[in-house]
Parts: structure tokens; sequence; C-alpha cells
């Protein structure tokens, strides 16, 4: 039976090799790894005073508890068991690390590295179910870290964060699925915008009278290379903007009513604004002051707003009260950015990761590829 369940698990890493990409497969070895753990009592909690038992994994997470086998013997030569004192005494001196992070792993080459950094932080944008399967493209991660390389030796002395901001945004956009073109809202989009419409485009998601804001061709928003320019260039002036107005590493929001001061994304607050101007417009970023109405801020430079759909309702600007670092809820932007710093924070390496990788050579075709690519009528009909 034993054999048997090694064989599957051989089956399904090499159906899986074929199916993801490589850095993928890379995670999923180290996911799949062989692992200690103790045995289980008769209410189903482990025995925490019996021996640790190898145990050669599987496609699940260990829980708990749980030691890799590889952390502690790195050449591969596994015991079967563990006695409680070995076991405690080998993890104090290795501790486990958080598992599928690709920051804790080491890769054979950076770019393979980088790939892994990326299709990491994409993963957590998507949602769960069917529509992940379906435009999940195994090719999309390479592409991308390709173009991310290439425009980095175009564009020398760049912005690190800003560059990650430009990633995460793709990934916010449109998961960087070269399928989600084919989505209904993007094929009706792009032939309404044909007739004078502004409807968001492309991996970046850009509205025709954005791009022609800032100079972009709204061609290009449908490659890695021109999406990562085009939000490189909106980041950039936003955050050259935002730098007026926002200092520090805290921003401020109105909570029930209340004001209360939050990490801002990256430890920068004028990059928080920057990255939420994406959505919200660029009005957002302001010089905010407190209203006569609690909870409800306007900008400085106006006497009042109308805050409801009621235009009779005026909040009126106490200009004396400014809101250091004020982060409004624009286009509900509040409920985007936590998920969005979750995907931007799995990147804090990249820009270590970035020079030290190179765009991998094309793979040499094989002498049968070679020779058909030479004779391409070699197999039709009446040829000999």
């Amino acid at each position: 039976m034993e054999g048997f369940f090694i064989l599957v698990r051989r089956l399904y890493l090499l159906l899986m090799k074929y199916l993801i990409s490589e850095s993928q497969f890379i995670l999923l070895l180290e996911q799949t790894a062989p692992f200690y753990t103790q045995p289980k009592d008769g209410s189903g909690r482990k025995n925490p005073t019996a021996d640790y038992v190898l145990v050669q994994g599987g496609p699940y997470q260990k829980t708990q508890g749980d030691i890799d086998a590889k952390l502690l013997f790195p050449n591969g030569q596994f015991p079967k068991t563990l006695s409680v004192i070995q076991a405690r005494e080998l993890y104090s001196k290795q501790p486990i690390q958080p598992k599928l992070n690709p920051k804790n792993f080491q890769y054979p080459t950076k770019f393979l590295e980088l790939e892994s950094i990326l299709d990491y932080a994409r993963d957590i944008t998507w949602a769960e179910g069917l529509k992940k399967t379906l435009f999940q493209n195994k090719s999309d991660i390479r592409n991308l870290a390709i173009a991310v390389l290439v425009w980095t030796e175009k564009n020398k002395g760049y912005n690190s964060q800003l560059l990650q901001a430009a990633i995460t945004q793709i990934f916010r956009e449109s998961k960087g699925s070269s399928t989600s073109f084919i989505s209904p809202k993007e094929v009706l989009g792009f032939i309404l915008n044909l007739f004078g419409e502004n409807h968001s485009q492309g991996y970046a998601q850009i509205q025709p009278s954005t791009a022609k804001e800032f100079g972009i061709d709204m061609n290009s928003l449908y490659t890695y290379g021109g999406s990562t320019d085009a939000l490189y260039k909106m980041l950039s002036s936003n955050y050259k903007k935002a730098q007026r107005f926002y200092s520090g590493n805290l921003i401020t929001i109105y909570d029930n009513g209340q004001l209360r001061q939050v990490n801002a994304l990256g430890g920068d607050a004028a990059l928080h604004m920057a990255v939420a101007a994406h959505n919200a417009g660029s009005g957002i970023i302001n010089k905010w002051c407190e209203t006569n109405i609690k909870g409800i801020a306007a900008p400085c430079s106006k006497d009042f707003t109308t805050p409801y759909k009621d235009d009779k309702v005026k909040a009126i600007t106490n200009k004396s009260k400014p809101i250091e670092n004020y982060f409004p809820n624009i286009g509900g932007v509040h409920k985007y950015m936590p998920q969005f710093r979750k995907a931007f924070d799995t990147m804090n390496n990249i820009g270590k990761v970035i020079p030290l990788a190179k765009v991998p050579e094309p793979k040499q075709p094989t002498k049968v590829e070679k020779y058909r690519e030479e004779n391409p009528n070699y197999m039709l009909p009446g040829k000999i």
C-alpha cells in the first residue's frame, strides 16, 4: 500500500511539472517535502512524549508542530524516527520557516526566484474558485518576469518601491492574466472605446482619458512591458504630487467617526496615496481639513463640500484644523488597500533580486525540432 501512495505522488508531481510553471513546481516540492510528526493518541491529539516519525509528505501543508526534514538534514539522509529530546535540540538550532513564502527558499537561478516572488504575489490577489483555474495562464508569470527585467535595463535609476507598486497594480487590476482580455467586460469596453467612450483596458486597466493625460499609448497596455511603463509613469507623477502633502510612515483615516492613524503602504504615506490615486483619481491627493460634520473631511482649499446626494446639506470646511496625512475613502479604496498591501509586502525582496536576475537563454531546439524547422515539408503527402 505504501508503494502505491508513493507511485501516486510521483505521478501527481510529474503531471504538475507540465501543468504549472517551474517556479510553482519548486514551491510544490517544498510543500510536499518529507517531515517529522508525532503520532496522535485516541482523542486525535499529538502525543507530546512520543518519538517523531518521518512522513514522506503529500499535496498538503504540515500541521502545527511538524518539522521539515530538509531543514534538519540538508544532505537528505533522513532517520526514520527522532526522539523528543533530539527533535527539540535540532529544531532549536534551525527553526522552521513560514511555509510557501518564496523568500525563504533557495533557487537555482535568480530568475527563478523572481518568477516565484511574482507568482506568489499574484496568487494572493486571486479569489478562489473556477475563475482562478481558468484564467491563471502558467506562462504569464515568466513573460512578466522577462518584461520587468527588460524594463529595468532600459530605465536605470528607477525607484524600486514604485516598480513594486506598479507590478502589484497589474495583479490587482487584471491578475496579470493574458486570458483576462477575452472576458466580456474587456471585449465590450474595447468596442465601446472605438465609439469614444472611456472604459479601462489592458493589464493596467487604464481609461483612454487617463492615457491621454499621461501620454500613454493604449495599445501598449496589452503588453506587460507597456503596462509596467504606464503604471510606473502614473505612480511617479502622483508620488511627486503626494510628497507635497504627505510624509512619514503613517496615514490618517476616519474610523467610526474618529480619526485614527494606521501604517502606510511600504512605510511611505506618499506612496500610499499615489497607489490609491489609480482608482480614486488624483484628486484624493490633497491637503484635507475637518468640517463641521463629524467624520467628514474636505480639501482645505474649498469652503465647503456636499457629502450627500442632498445638495442642501453642506459640510463647512474648518481651515484651522488640517488633518495630517489624511486618506479619504473615495471610491471605496479603504476596502482594497489591505489586499494590495498583502501582495505588495510579499515582494519586498524584489529590489535585491532584479539586479541579479538575467533573462534565460532561449531553449535550444532538439535535433528533430531543428530538422523540422529546416525542412517544413518533410511530412506532407507525396514527399519522400
